[in-house]
């Protein structure tokens, strides 16, 4: 498997490996010097229509990235697992508002399957609701989805905190429709 890493912070990838392919630039909502959009990295990185993959943690520029991104480009992933940062904010206006953007726009074609709250984070209260300030969530794209059924159990078995020593459930609130 090709694998396209994408980090403004450090100077490459922990690991040489000949399948990892690394550019030195954020990814965000627009191309410049130092950023670049996730059409224009994917466009430029695995051009065509292939199905892809996405793993992001971009520490709160996940939000304008994925709302610059094409349906299209969203179309090719198979899975994404993004980590959504800020979520402390959902009650707030504007975040809201973006939040829920991005949410809809990635609910289009596909649904979350996995929710996995950061414990290094801390929890918060949004409007009565115990809210995790970030999260991991996995989502796969609805046409590669057998079952609709509703995981009922959290944390998973193969689930393993951020912090071993810091025991943070994902509440209720977040699968319990």
């Amino acid at each position: 498997m090709q694998v396209f890493l994408a980090d403004a912070t450090v100077d490459g990838p922990a690991v040489e490996h000949p399948n990892f392919h690394f550019i030195p630039k954020f990814i965000g909502g627009y191309d410049d010097d130092t950023t670049i959009s996730l059409d224009a990295w994917a466009n430029a990185s695995c051009p065509g229509t292939g199905d892809l993959l996405l793993q992001m943690d971009i520490e709160g520029g996940e939000y304008a990235s994925l709302l610059a991104a094409t349906p299209a480009l969203l179309r090719r992933f198979r899975v994404m697992a993004i980590e959504f940062h800020l979520l402390g904010h959902l009650a707030e206006d504007p975040f809201f508002a973006i939040a829920a953007a991005v949410f809809a726009k990635l609910l289009a074609e596909h649904d979350v399957v996995h929710i996995h709250p950061n414990n290094f984070c801390g929890m918060v209260d949004v409007a009565g609701v115990p809210t995790p300030q970030v999260m991991e969530f996995t989502f796969v794209r609805r046409d590669l989805i057998v079952s609709d059924g509703w995981a009922t159990q959290f944390p998973h078995p193969l689930d393993i905190e951020n912090d071993p020593t810091n025991d943070m459930p994902l509440p209720a609130a977040w699968f319990r429709g």
